[in-house]
């Protein structure tokens, strides 16, 4: 799932400045008529510290992107044959590391396969990188075909 088009729309609506027309979303802090997307509040952390509504927004948004506790590669394989796999890797777009773990994570993920399959090992047939010029971030891409034996 593509998450880029909501976080953008969060982001945008925790920082909008104002709609032009319709029902008012917020409070009108300006007194200028110009209504808000999000309430001009703040969150009580103590007496000392408060923290606006519309920087909680942008943090939720932003760590639901980038969702520091999900894998960084999503793995997917595809059967050609009765002993043929194709093995597809794609890293999140962002991410802290792991750009050389894509050769790794395919030879482990070949490995299961030919356990799975009751087979003795396998062969890579053949094996590539490359990056995926996504929008907003580029994504690193790997594929490979391996034949079990």
């Amino acid at each position: 799932m593509n998450r880029t088009p909501l976080a953008l729309l969060m982001a945008g609506l925790a920082g909008c400045g104002a709609l032009g027309s319709g029902k008012p979303l917020g409070q009108d802090p300006r007194g200028d008529g110009i209504k808000t997307a999000v309430p001009n509040k703040a969150v009580n952390v103590s007496p000392s510290v408060q923290i606006p509504l519309e920087g909680l927004l942008v943090g939720a948004a932003v760590y639901w992107y980038v969702d520091p506790l999900a894998p960084n590669w999503q793995v997917e394989e595809t059967r050609l044959s009765v002993d043929r796999y194709r093995i597809a890797l794609r890293r999140k777009p962002v991410t802290n590391g792991g750009d050389g773990e894509a050769n790794a994570i395919f030879r482990r993920r070949a490995e299961q396969i030919a356990l799975d399959q009751g087979k003795a090992g396998y062969e890579v047939l053949e094996f590539n990188t490359g990056i995926d010029s996504t929008l907003p971030f580029p994504q690193r891409v790997a594929s490979g075909v391996v034949q079990l034996r």
